[in-house]
């Protein structure tokens, strides 16, 4: 307890000098330039991680594709066989002999085969 006469601090408002101004001031634009320039490295990074979930999100949507289908599309060897007629040419995979894709034949298709071998 305080005695009657002993000095007690207490937290009051002051006016500031005008020196005090001018360093207030001076910090304020300091912190304002501050706080820009994290925002802009902010935005950077942010651009930055967006792209890189967006193409991680990219092969996670294939991914899943693949999973549910149990497919996907690859590169596979076929041939092109004429019957025997020479009426039609068929795509014939080569991994499971099965028809791709069939056609009508042109003169040109007929040409290429002599006696069951390709020219």
């Amino acid at each position: 307890m305080k005695k009657i006469g002993e000095p007690v601090t207490e937290v009051l408002e002051v006016l500031l000098t005008d020196v005090e101004v001018s360093l207030y001031a001076d910090k304020l634009a300091r912190s304002v330039q501050d706080y820009a320039d994290v925002d802009s490295e902010r935005k950077i990074i942010a651009k930055k991680f967006n792209s890189q979930m967006a193409r991680i999100n990219g092969e996670i949507d294939g991914l899943a594709v693949k999973v549910k289908s149990k497919r996907e599309y690859r590169e596979v060897e076929c041939v092109w066989e004429l019957d025997t007629q020479g009426h039609i040419k068929s795509l014939i995979r080569k991994d499971t002999s099965e028809i791709v894709k069939s056609e009508v034949a042109t003169d040109s298709d007929r040409q290429e085969v002599f006696f069951g071998k390709t020219l």
